[in-house]
């Protein structure tokens, strides 16, 4: 799956010379914790709620306390400059792995030098979830396999009971064990791992 598959390219975006204030609330208005920020079609910035609350300023209000921006503040005075950026053609993981490295909230697609669209945590984590067979009835099983053991003949065991596998995934390898999770279409992987058991695998559990 690629990033054009899932960005969003219906954006909200503010120009360098924005209020402060208005860009708040922008944010607030749609909901939203990033706003690129364009100027003459082009990314130049990417400005985050958390850029915002750090800029405002104590204050106090009829109902007590407040909070204000600076007077005559903009955006480009906070904003992040030159943000990491992905293409619409980056695999969706390559997104993900540049999110998790560098602690980021969302990247900004370009295409062309002009902005495309939006990819963020959350888009990557429902395409994870879905990807996973999560949201489905399902139940997992796990398994350790060891040297002279395949995956090839569990999932070929699988089949032949009728047992629709959503998804596999792998833990990282220790000592040469290899622990596989098999997401089932199936409320109840019991009678699987039982089976499984009694071909000689060792089954860590089920979920």
């Amino acid at each position: 799956m690629l990033v054009r598959d899932c960005m969003k390219s219906s954006l909200v975006t503010v120009t360098p010379k924005m209020s402060l204030g208005k860009a708040f609330a922008l944010l607030q208005e749609h909901s939203i914790r990033h706003l690129p920020v364009v100027k003459g079609g082009k990314l130049v910035g990417l400005l985050g709620d958390r850029n915002l609350r750090l800029a405002m300023l104590p204050g106090r209000g009829r109902s007590g306390h407040s909070y204000r921006f600076p007077k005559d503040a903009t955006v480009e005075q906070v904003m992040v400059p030159d943000p990491i950026t992905v293409t619409p053609f980056h695999p969706v993981e390559d997104a993900a792995i540049l999110l998790h490295d560098y602690k980021l909230g969302c990247l900004p697609v370009v295409e062309s030098d002009r902005l495309v669209g939006v990819i963020t945590v959350v888009d990557i984590l429902e395409i994870f979830i879905n990807m996973l067979g999560l949201i489905q009835e399902s139940s997992r099983v796990d398994v350790e396999l060891g040297a002279s053991q395949s995956l090839a003949q569990i999932l070929k065991d699988l089949r032949q009971r009728d047992v629709e596998v959503l998804s596999v995934s792998i833990s990282k390898p220790e000592a040469g064990a290899r622990v596989y999770h098999l997401r089932l279409g199936t409320s109840d992987a019991r009678p699987m791992a039982a089976a499984l058991q009694k071909r000689g695998y060792k089954v860590l559990g089920t979920y």
